[in-house]
């Protein structure tokens, strides 16, 4: 959108800073992992986790969260101060999101949402590139919906097993119904047969 690909600088500090988001998001998994093993063990299928499934212990995945946080700071941080800025403002709502508030409603989709327009703008503000405002409203309108969409999937999952149980509860008490009819019938044939 800035027209900066024949500039050799612009793209080099694009790829550095995506290098760079790509460090501090893996440190934000990492600790996200850590803080939800527990309900993840209760989980069909996140149990099979690294941290979840003990593969990975607490304290390694700690510590390479913080390795990989420091070094994508330190990564972004070659490229400007307001890159730098922008990955620690990323890490600060994030760590705040992992500690609680994403069991806010609401709120914890738009903390994923603000993760995905700060990518935005360290991909234009922090490389000297001033951001549309087309591209920052469109932004924070797709990446809404698309968060919104991948909360709701776990629940919309939740409903269809809990229906799909339900369901099988309710053919499993007719069909031992009709087994005790078919049971009893039979025994009331074989007494009237005895009697003959």
């Amino acid at each position: 959108f800035g027209h900066g690909w024949s500039n050799a600088v612009v793209v080099g500090d694009a790829l550095t800073c995506f290098i760079a988001f790509c460090l501090v998001s893996s440190a934000v998994y990492a600790l996200n992992d850590v803080m939800d093993r527990n309900a993840d063990r209760a989980h069909p299928d996140k149990r099979s986790r690294p941290v979840a499934s003990g593969a990975v212990s607490v304290t390694g995945a700690l510590l390479l969260a913080a390795i990989l946080a420091v070094g994508g700071s330190l990564v972004a941080g070659l490229v400007s101060g307001a890159a730098l800025g922008l990955v620690l403002t990323y890490l600060t709502i994030n760590l705040a999101y992992s500690l609680g508030l994403k069991h806010i409603a609401v709120l914890d989709v738009f903390i994923i949402a603000a993760g995905f327009m700060l990518r935005i703008l360290a991909g234009t503000v922090g490389i000297g590139i001033e951001p549309s405002r087309w591209l920052l409203v469109a932004g924070l309108w797709i990446h809404a919906h698309l968060v919104s969409g991948i909360c709701e999937a776990p629940l919309r999952t939740c409903r269809i097993r809990r229906r799909t149980c339900r369901e099988f509860r309710i053919r499993s008490a007719q069909w031992q119904r009709r087994w005790r009819r078919g049971t009893e019938s039979r025994e009331l044939n074989a007494q009237s047969a005895f009697h003959l």
